[in-house]
């Protein structure tokens, strides 16, 4: 998966990037070679798996656990959304007083 995108095995045990779903399990993603990639773990980074994975539970819980105030969306427009551009996704739906607000 590494040299798929150019990049080193960094041989760390998982420290420095995961291999993940780009759409996620939780949002109809699969388990297969085209819907994986390496991403980086690095803190300092300001878009790193962790980010990623807030914007996983917000898409999950405006799907499921749909609040008043949460947007409209279909699981095609998430998986698009993700898919994309996960980081215009955080953007979007990763407003000041959601749950994946940085700050919470």
């Amino acid at each position: 998966m590494f040299a798929d995108y150019g990049l080193k095995n960094p041989k760390d045990g998982g420290k420095s990037y995961e291999i993940d779903h780009l759409v996620p399990l939780s949002l109809g993603g699969r388990d297969v070679e085209k819907n994986l990639w390496p991403q980086s773990r690095n803190t300092s980074l300001p878009e790193n798996a962790w980010v990623k994975d807030k914007l996983e539970n917000r898409l999950y819980n405006i799907l499921c656990n749909h609040k008043p105030n949460d947007p409209a969306l279909t699981v095609q427009q998430a998986q698009t959304a993700i898919r994309t551009d996960w980081t215009q996704a955080y953007r979007t739906y990763c407003t000041a007083g959601t749950s994946c607000d940085q700050s919470n």
